[in-house]
């Protein structure tokens, strides 16, 4: 559902780290794209809500993982 929301794909998802997410403004920031720049977009209600519950879950420095 995460990779759907972000228009990203599923290894995206899995790989994404804390340190990319701004869950407090809302943003994410996609390093090394295939262009090689960073790339920092809002997110949409309803992923910075599965942000926010993963964010209590924080097991490790990967959002997904």
């Amino acid at each position: 559902m995460f990779a759907l929301l972000t228009g990203g794909r599923s290894v995206e998802a899995v790989t994404l780290e804390w340190k990319t997410v701004d869950p407090d403004a809302g943003r994410m920031t996609r390093e090394d794209t295939k262009n090689s720049n960073d790339y920092t977009f809002a997110v949409a209600p309803q992923t910075r809500k599965i942000l926010e519950r993963r964010l209590q879950a924080n097991i490790n420095h990967y959002v997904f993982r």
